[in-house]
């Protein structure tokens, strides 16, 4: 699916934007689509979090 899933705690993501945004593009360029998630979303709103994950695994389907 080319699809990668990143998790940012707050905690320990506060200090490592411009890393985040350096894979970010790292991994666009090649051809992946980025999903980030705060942590808190995992935690506290999982089936929003797997809905999300899911329509876009969806849609990479559609264009194959």
């Amino acid at each position: 699916e080319k699809l990668a899933i990143e998790v940012d705690s707050e905690e320990f993501h506060k200090d490592r934007k411009e890393q985040d945004k350096a894979r970010d593009a790292y991994l666009i360029a090649r051809g992946y689509t980025v999903l980030r998630f705060k942590a808190r979303e995992v935690f506290e709103t999982p089936a929003s979090v797997i809905h999300r994950i899911k329509k876009r695994i969806d849609a990479g389907q559609d264009t194959q």
